[in-house]
C-alpha cells in the first residue's frame, strides 16, 4: 500500500508564482523603456541636433562674410592720415569664425555618423533581447499556468485529510487523481455561436496548431525567411494546451481557427488568434475573439492583453482594444504594438 505525500503549506509555490509574475512585468517594463530611451536619443540625433548645427552653419557662414568683408575694407582704404590701416584685428576675427564654421560642419558629420552607429546598435541590442523577450512574454505565463495546475492539485489532495479521506485510500481504489475531477482545473466552455462552433482544443493538436499558426502569418505575406524568424513564438505546446485555455473552430473535421490565453488574474494574455488564410473574411477571427474574450471574463480576468502583428492592429482595434505600449519583433526594424481589452469578469 502506497504511503501518503506529506504537504503542509503551498505557500511556496503561490509566493514563487508572484514573483514570476512581477518578474515578467519588471522584464517588459524594462525593455519597453529602454527601447522608447533608444528611439528617443536616435530621435534627438536626427532631428534636434542635426537642425542645430545646420542652423549654426548658415549663421556661421554669414558671420565669416562679414568678418572678411570687414578685413577687406581695411585692406583697401587708407586711415584718415594716409597711411595703410590696422588689420590684425580683422584677421583675427576671419579666423575665429572659418575655426567655428569648420566646428559646425564637423559636427553635422558627426551626427550623421553617430546617427548611423546608433542605428546600428539598436537593431543589434534588439536581435541579442529579442529570446529574453520571448521568454517573458511567452514562456512565463506558461510556467505560471503550470504553477496554477500543481497548486490546484495539491489543495484537492489535501482536502482529503480535511472531509477524512488519504491520499493512502485513494491508491487503494485505484483513484489516481485527473483533470476532471477537480472543478478549479475543469476548463471553461461557454457556449459558442450557432453559426461558428468552437471546442476546447487537446494536447495531440499542438503540432496541427502550430502549422495553422506559421501559414495564417503569410496573409501578410511574410518571406520564407522571415517566417522562420516568427517561428519560435508562434509554437504551441501539448503542455500548454494542457494548462490553459485552448479553443478551436473547425470546419469538416479541418480545425481552420484557434485561440489560447495565458496568465493569472488580474491580467491574461491573449498569446494566440490565428485563422486558415483561407477562411478570411468569415467572421471566424470575431468569433474566436469574442469567445476569448467571454472565457477571460469566466475565469475572473480584469483586462485581457495581447501582442498584435502590425498588419492585425486596427482587426483589434475595430473589436475595442487599444494600444498601450510596444516590443520588440523577430524581425529586424519591426515593432509589434502591445494592447489592452478591459473584462466585465463573471465572478
Amino acid at each position: 500500500m502506497a504511503e501518503g505525500a506529506k504537504v503542509n503549506s503551498l505557500d511556496a509555490l503561490k509566493h514563487f508564482k508572484t514573483y514570476l509574475w512581477k518578474f515578467s512585468e519588471a522584464a517588459n517594463l524594462a525593455l519597453a523603456d529602454a527601447e522608447s530611451e533608444m528611439q528617443r536619443m536616435l530621435l534627438w540625433l536626427e532631428t534636434e541636433q542635426g537642425a542645430y548645427w545646420q542652423g549654426q552653419i548658415r549663421k556661421r557662414t554669414e558671420i565669416l562674410s562679414r568678418a572678411n568683408e570687414l578685413l577687406r575694407y581695411k585692406q583697401i582704404y587708407k586711415s584718415p592720415t594716409g597711411s595703410r590701416q590696422s588689420t590684425i584685428e580683422e584677421e583675427k576675427a576671419v579666423q575665429i569664425a572659418k575655426r567655428r564654421l569648420l566646428e559646425a560642419q564637423e559636427k553635422v558629420q558627426n551626427v550623421v555618423k553617430s546617427s548611423r552607429r546608433l542605428t546600428k546598435e539598436i537593431q543589434t541590442y534588439k536581435g541579442s533581447v529579442q529570446r529574453f523577450a520571448t521568454s517573458a512574454q511567452l514562456d512565463v505565463p506558461v510556467a505560471a499556468a503550470k504553477l496554477d495546475n500543481m497548486v490546484a492539485t495539491l489543495e484537492a489532495y489535501m482536502s482529503l485529510g480535511a472531509t477524512g479521506g488519504s491520499s493512502t485510500d485513494a491508491a487503494s481504489s485505484g483513484g489516481a487523481f485527473t483533470r476532471a475531477e477537480l472543478p478549479e482545473d475543469r476548463p471553461v466552455e461557454p457556449p459558442p455561436p450557432d453559426e461558428i462552433p468552437i471546442r476546447g482544443a487537446v494536447p495531440e493538436e499542438a503540432a496541427t496548431l502550430t502549422d495553422l499558426a506559421l501559414r495564417s502569418i503569410q496573409t501578410w505575406r511574410y518571406s520564407p525567411e522571415e517566417t522562420e524568424l516568427w517561428r519560435p513564438p508562434l509554437i504551441v505546446r501539448e503542455d500548454y494546451i494542457a494548462t490553459s485555455p485552448v479553443f478551436v473552430t473547425e470546419r469538416d473535421g479541418r480545425i481552420i481557427g484557434f485561440y489560447g490565453l495565458s496568465g493569472s488574474p488580474p491580467h491574461v494574455r491573449l498569446a494566440y488568434l490565428y485563422v486558415d488564410p483561407d477562411k478570411v473574411r468569415l467572421g471566424l477571427g470575431t468569433a474566436l475573439w469574442h469567445h476569448a474574450i467571454q472565457t477571460a471574463s469566466q475565469l475572473g480576468y480584469a483586462e485581457l492583453q495581447l501582442t498584435s502583428d502590425p498588419n492585425a492592429e486596427a482587426f483589434f482595434i475595430k473589436l475595442g482594444a487599444r494600444r498601450f505600449a510596444k516590443t520588440a519583433s523577430p524581425l529586424e526594424g519591426q515593432e509589434l504594438p502591445v494592447l489592452r481589452f478591459p473584462l466585465a469578469s463573471d465572478k
